[in-house]
């Protein structure tokens, strides 16, 4: 894993713990960006640790969406959503919290 997006993950559950759930956002975000494609099958870390700032940054689209309310809150959860696929896709464990939290707030 590139220590930059190494860093950028360790600071975005740094900012999630302490509930900066928007910072923690943009730090998995940035961690994505550094972590670069992750397209090689046999690479299982890289997939790991890409579905893990998947389901990272999903989890902060959900605290947001609570903290918005109904209108804006939609945005969130379907962002949440398209993140958990994602990370679905790269490791099939991570999805299944994301899509029920969303089936019971919808």
């Amino acid at each position: 894993i590139p220590g930059a997006a190494a860093k950028a993950k360790a600071d975005g559950d740094s900012q999630f713990r302490a509930n900066n759930v928007v910072a923690a956002r943009e730090s998995y975000t940035r961690a994505l960006d550094r972590l670069g494609a992750t397209d090689d099958v046999a690479d299982a870390t890289r997939r790991s640790f890409r579905a893990a700032l998947l389901s990272n940054r999903a989890a902060c689209d959900m605290a947001l969406a609570r903290q918005h309310g109904a209108s804006k809150g939609r945005v969130c959860y379907h962002r949440a959503i398209r993140d958990c696929t994602l990370a679905f896709e790269a490791a099939p464990v991570r999805r299944g919290v994301c899509v029920m939290a969303y089936s019971i707030r919808s």
